[in-house]
């Protein structure tokens, strides 16, 4: 990879053919492992690769720059990549989810952020573990909308 993790390039014939072999392993059928090492490698080799952290990153500063509405946009467009490419009950694309309710949370929609962070919370406490720090970070949030839903004043 180059100095900025973004673009992986195995400079050794070995590294290339430890690479196609698992290109064309029958193990990676599975779309979740492929995509990992799509993440990881590119489709091929020499292609830069967008990192799971970039787009986390890219949702953060839009939120603190104060553009919401954007950030929920392409939050909502990342959920659905991930979705389709992990499917709706992996680690990275709940992790995705939960940082959409983030967004709504933002907009005064704690509604809908509790119903995403109730649903990623039985799914990543079932997959992960009650124990595991992403369970235990999208419980806290869920307790957040909880208390947001608790103290709206009454229309």
């Amino acid at each position: 990879m180059d100095r900025d993790g973004l673009r992986a390039r195995p400079d050794h014939d070995w590294q290339q053919a430890v690479v196609q072999a698992l290109c064309d392993s029958p193990v990676l059928g599975d779309r979740g492992a492929r995509a990992m090492l799509a993440e990881l490698i590119g489709d091929r080799l020499g292609r830069p690769v967008v990192l799971r952290e970039q787009a986390t990153t890219q949702l953060q500063h839009l939120r603190h720059r104060g553009n919401v509405e954007e950030a929920l946009r392409l939050g909502t467009e990342i959920c659905h990549r991930y979705e389709e490419t992990y499917g709706k009950h992996h680690p990275h694309a709940l992790s995705a989810a939960v940082n959409l309710a983030i967004t709504y949370r933002l907009l005064g929609n704690a509604a809908a952020a509790q119903y995403i962070d109730a649903v990623a919370l039985a799914q990543l406490t079932e997959g992960l573990g009650a124990t595991h720090p992403s369970t235990l970070v999208c419980r806290t949030n869920l307790a957040s909308d909880h208390y947001a839903l608790a103290t709206r004043p009454m229309r």
